[in-house]
């Protein structure tokens, strides 16, 4: 029975092993590209991955990347104008990993040298392993770290970081043990709904009724996420079309569960069907 189970693990059917969310780069809710220009700000494209260029800019895009024979989603990093980090935070990642060896292992090419990282709130960013010079050739690179056992908090931040170049990087995965397992392959529809915790875009074109007619002349609903939040979201770029627009809801607005929203100065009564869209943000 033991041999039997270390052959189930030797296959990577064994199923949650991988702390990332999105490791495929499967998932792009905020759009297929986009550029940053310090520092000062971080920015996602990819669900749960955020980028930063400093001093100057990085351009990130949804992209492809061929690797033993096959054809797979992937981040790519490019028009780097100085040095750049591409992180991603677990949520409570440091109460699981806490003085454990961890193994992480992903697919990239590009040029250049990058650099494999973690971040502890109360432990400064440390590097592991040693630096990997890219090429041209999509190649699987795995590398061993034991987190700080003196930190506290509870979340844990990994990633790379480099220096000019480019790099193009897929199925991404860490895991408890000093062993890398085969990458854990999900169905989008499983990582959606796991990015949707931190990130929820309703498109434009999604149709709203509001059967709720206030006597004060608005309109109300309540929008119900597809999953519960991480913490209650930061809602913005809310838009409207039609004859009515939604007004921007204030910082109460945005709960774990859904959002409330209020059309105003609405004269007429009955059904109404009103077009708008927004984004709530919850990541770490």
């Amino acid at each position: 029975q033991l041999a039997d189970l270390g052959n189930v693990y030797d296959d990577g059917a064994l199923s949650n092993r991988n702390l990332i969310i999105n490791g495929a780069m499967q998932v792009a809710q905020r759009g297929s590209s986009g550029s940053f220009s310090s520092n000062t700000s971080r920015g996602f494209i990819l669900d749960r991955w955020y980028g930063e260029g400093y001093p100057l800019n990085v351009t990130i895009q949804q992209s492809t990347i061929n690797y033993d024979g096959l054809t797979y989603d992937s981040s790519s990093i490019s028009s780097i104008t100085g040095a750049y980090a591409y992180y991603q935070g677990i949520e409570d990642g440091y109460k699981i990993t806490k003085g454990k060896t961890l193994t992480l292992s992903f697919v990239a090419s590009g040029s250049g040298t990058i650099q494999t990282k973690t971040w502890i709130a109360t432990v400064n960013e440390q590097t592991f392993g040693s630096s990997i010079t890219l090429t041209s050739t999509p190649t699987k690179y795995t590398i061993t770290h034991t987190i700080s056992n003196s930190g506290t908090g509870d979340d844990l931040y990994i990633g790379l970081s480099g220096s000019g170049g480019s790099m193009n990087v897929s199925l991404v995965q860490l895991e408890v043990g000093d062993t890398a397992t085969p990458f854990e392959h999900k169905n989008v529809g499983q990582e959606i709904l796991a990015c949707q915790r931190y990130f929820y875009k309703y498109p434009d074109s999604g149709d709203y009724s509001h059967p709720l007619d206030h006597s004060s002349g608005f309109r109300s609903q309540f929008v119900t996420f597809p999953v519960i939040m991480r913490a209650n979201p930061t809602l913005s770029n809310v838009t409207g079309a039609g004859n009515y627009t939604p007004a921007n809801p204030d910082s109460s607005g945005g709960m774990v569960h859904g959002a409330y929203f209020q059309w105003n100065s609405v004269s007429s009564s009955g059904f109404v069907r009103v077009e708008s869209g927004f984004k709530a943000d919850a990541e770490l």
